[in-house]
């Protein structure tokens, strides 16, 4: 199982990773419930949460039934501060799947573990019987062949790019905004890989400190640090054989970047703690939605690790720039969901399809799996009509008009200039794709309402 376990104590997350990894799971760290949410966005087939009972202003454990209300089908565990029945019952009355007491034993988490194994296998994962992989999630689409063609020439060469490196060891750097699909990419070129029968293991890598990136990266040994209790195996170790997926890798501390350009050149690494070399057996698959370049240019990025982190860069398009595929992917998402959740088939009507083709979809198909998911759920009916749909998608502002539309040209530049800022890594570069200087551009962006 993959667990995300959400605790202001660090030491508590480093012995919870411990625990965790002896039991044959993988736990991703979080420090505050607006990183759990981040983390739920981004990454994929998490199974169940691990939540403190003081995470909020009060200890009344209303996060708690915020994450279940965000999160209906992933278990949620609060790991209380007193064993008491008030406590217990207070938890399940806030939905909680069970809780346990902090500190814990090692005996009273596996016990929980196990519990919580048994609950989702008689779940089936909503349908089928049996447990969830680590490489499919309950909240997401099942992989498809239509994720995966486009009929925009720009993102459909990014897939020719990706498959074509799939079947070698050339590391691989997926680039582009944020929701655009980049994690289900990664699963899918380790899927097409020669290393598809071992794992894929993901790193995200603004989850974490410095310091337990490093160590949920390279492993430790007992007594490397406070709260080392025990050896353990990093996540280079883990993905043996198979595909390391390093998340958000421009979020990478610059201390830890040597270590990573060293493992990328020479397959080579210690665990924290240890004087031992060893050698890796791994591909390595990263990806980003921030300008890397610039961020080497401030000096937060070492130029030589990008080289070797991209061998091969693959450029996933917004959503908005490929608005050909949206009738599709619409199609593609209500089926699935409406499968899902045992609504059947279900159509939507004129003025509701009407309403999603015009979308700009700013969150990409994130936001697109999100909006399609919440209105099969809460549709009273099928064909589902606009006032099923989300308030904020009724409101949006239309995609940009193609040439020949009826708009004024200054509605037409305030459209380029919008895209051409979109698309690049800095102010300075956007200014001289224009043409212009930066006050220029400045004051141009302070007309259109963008700064204040």
């Amino acid at each position: 199982m993959k667990i995300l376990f959400a605790d202001k104590d660090q030491a508590l997350l480093q012995c919870a990773n411990v625990e965790m990894e002896k039991a044959g799971h993988s736990m991703i760290p979080a420090v505050s419930i607006r990183q759990i949410h981040r983390i739920m966005e981004e990454e994929h087939g998490i199974h169940a949460i691990f939540v403190s009972q003081r995470f909020g202003k009060k200890e009344d454990l209303s996060h708690v039934d915020g994450l279940k209300s965000r999160y209906p089908e992933v278990p949620v565990i609060v790991c209380a501060e007193h064993t008491t029945v008030e406590a217990a019952v207070t938890s399940m009355k806030k939905h909680a799947q069970d809780y346990i007491q902090k500190p814990f034993a090692p005996g009273e988490l596996r016990k929980v573990l196990r519990e919580l194994e048994e609950t989702l296998e008689t779940r089936g994962n909503g349908r089928r019987g049996t447990p969830p992989s680590a490489n499919a999630s309950p909240r997401d689409p099942e992989i498809g062949d239509l994720i995966f063609h486009s009929k925009n020439q720009k993102t459909q060469q990014a897939f020719d790019i990706a498959f074509r490196a799939a079947i070698t060891d050339a590391s691989i750097l997926l680039l582009g905004p944020s929701g655009t699909g980049k994690s289900v990419l990664a699963r899918e070129i380790h899927r097409r890989s020669s290393r598809n029968e071992k794992p894929l293991v993901t790193v995200s890598c603004p989850s974490l400190s410095e310091h337990l990136l490093e160590s949920e990266l390279f492993g430790h040994v007992r007594g490397a640090f406070t709260g080392a209790v025990n050896d353990s195996w990093g996540k280079v170790h883990v993905a043996e054989g198979g595909t390391l997926f390093l998340d958000e890798i421009g979020d990478m501390p610059l201390k830890i970047q040597p270590r990573l350009l060293r493992l990328l050149q020479e397959m080579k690494y210690e665990r924290l703690g240890e004087a031992k070399e060893r050698t890796a057996d791994i591909r390595v698959i990263s990806a980003t939605n921030s300008p890397i370049k610039q961020k080497i240019t401030d000096g937060g990025f070492r130029e030589d690790l990008l080289y070797r982190l991209n061998v091969i860069s693959v450029h996933m398009p917004p959503l908005k720039e490929r608005m050909e595929d949206l009738p599709d992917l619409i199609d593609y998402y209500l089926a699935y969901y409406g499968n899902h959740h045992g609504r059947g088939a279900m159509s939507f009507d004129d003025a509701a399809r009407q309403t999603l083709l015009n979308y700009p979809w700013p969150g990409n198909l994130r936001e697109m799996s999100n909006v399609i998911e919440r209105t099969v759920i809460l549709a009273d009916s099928s064909p589902i009509g606009i006032d099923s749909l989300p308030p904020e998608l009724t409101v949006a502002t239309p995609v940009s008009p193609g040439p020949g539309h009826p708009v004024s040209l200054d509605k037409l530049t305030e459209l380029h200039i919008q895209k051409v800022l979109d698309q690049s890594e800095s102010l300075d570069e956007a200014a001289a794709t224009l043409g212009i200087d930066s006050a220029t551009l400045y004051r141009k962006r302070k007309k259109m309402g963008l700064i204040d």
